[in-house]
């Protein structure tokens, strides 16, 4: 959806959901959440609602989180899924929480992540095995840290979680 509001620059939901073969309800979920999370702009023209991209100045490191979707999206190959595994890797505060502690550590024993995160072993094992599919975390035996971002959107989300 993002991507194909770049396309255009700017649509209403109608345009959104034709584009992206979905109906108009699903697309104005979508479009309300990305607004939610300040990645886009809303405008009332007459009776429409037109969304363009556009970060919120009121949400923090969306500007830069923009750039980086924006940058990304306009790449070669296959764009969005990478994106799409990029922007998964932080849906959960766990794994926000994962990430922040492992890029200040260096690198960490299993336990020693367990014990400064306070995640359950079972839990924990299941996020850093996402993270790993990711590859944002990499493992050496029951040793873990955090790989060296690949991407802009990745370069981007990693910065914001250390801040």
């Amino acid at each position: 959806m993002f991507r194909s509001l770049l396309k255009k620059r700017r649509a209403c939901v109608s345009d959104v959901a034709l584009e992206n073969g979905i109906s108009e309800v699903s697309a104005t979920q979508c479009l309300r959440a990305l607004n939610s999370r300040g990645l886009l702009r809303v405008s009332r023209v007459s009776r429409w609602v037109e969304y363009r991209i556009g970060h919120d100045p009121l949400v923090s490191g969306t500007e830069e989180l923009v750039e980086a979707l924006c940058t990304q999206l306009r790449g070669k190959g296959d764009v969005i899924d990478r994106t799409f595994k990029d922007v998964t890797a932080f849906t959960h505060p766990r794994r926000i929480l994962i990430v922040g502690v492992l890029t200040r550590h260096k690198r960490l024993w299993f336990s020693e992540l367990r014990a400064l995160t306070g995640i359950s072993t079972p839990a924990l094992s299941k996020h850093l095995a996402k993270l790993r599919r990711r590859g944002l975390v990499d493992a050496d035996g029951d040793r873990y840290c955090c790989c060296k971002p690949r991407g802009s959107v990745m370069k981007t989300l990693v910065g914001l979680v250390c801040q």
